[in-house]
């Protein structure tokens, strides 16, 4: 008799703790679904990202970015040299992969680079991704790097 109590007893706190923890998880903000995809129809385009930034020798700069959609990602991105202070060597990463290292002088003309992604995680990390967001990071190089001006567009293509 004392041991159909215990089972009991022992299912009962299993399902009141089971019943809890999913109830939990459904309050935390943090764990919902962001419930956003802004889905890109193909042979059409959206820009996400225009600005200008001043790097200087020796350093860089992190642009954060979103990518919203689940779809596989194919990215633009569009680069601008304004003003070269002092020529020298760029680099530029998304989410820390290197896209290109260049030399970068007053005749260097706008560049345009097309990023495809295949699964949707090679070069940017979709919604349901730990923290979801990505990084572009322009560096200058530390004995010869680039000092000036540049302009920038992220755009996001259709893909299906």
């Amino acid at each position: 008799m004392n041991l159909r109590k215990i089972i009991f007893y022992e299912s009962l706190i299993f399902v009141v703790l089971l019943v809890a923890l999913v109830t939990y998880l459904d309050i935390i903000p943090s764990l919902q679904p962001s419930k956003v995809d802004e889905k890109v129809a193909p042979y059409s385009s959206v820009s996400i990202l225009e600005n200008t930034i001043k790097v200087t020798e020796n350093d860089f700069v992190n642009v954060p970015f979103r990518y919203y959609t689940y779809d596989p990602a194919i990215i633009i991105l569009e680069v601008e040299f304004r003003s070269c202070e002092k020529p020298g060597y760029l680099a530029i990463y998304c989410n820390y992969r290197k896209i290109l290292s260049m030399f970068i002088d007053p005749s260097t003309p706008e560049k345009s680079f097309i990023l495809f992604s295949f699964s949707g995680s090679d070069w940017v990390e979709p919604p349901t991704a730990m923290f979801g967001l990505n990084e572009l990071l322009f560096q200058s190089d530390s004995l010869n790097g680039f000092s000036g001006e540049i302009s920038y567009k992220i755009t996001y293509r259709g893909s299906r």
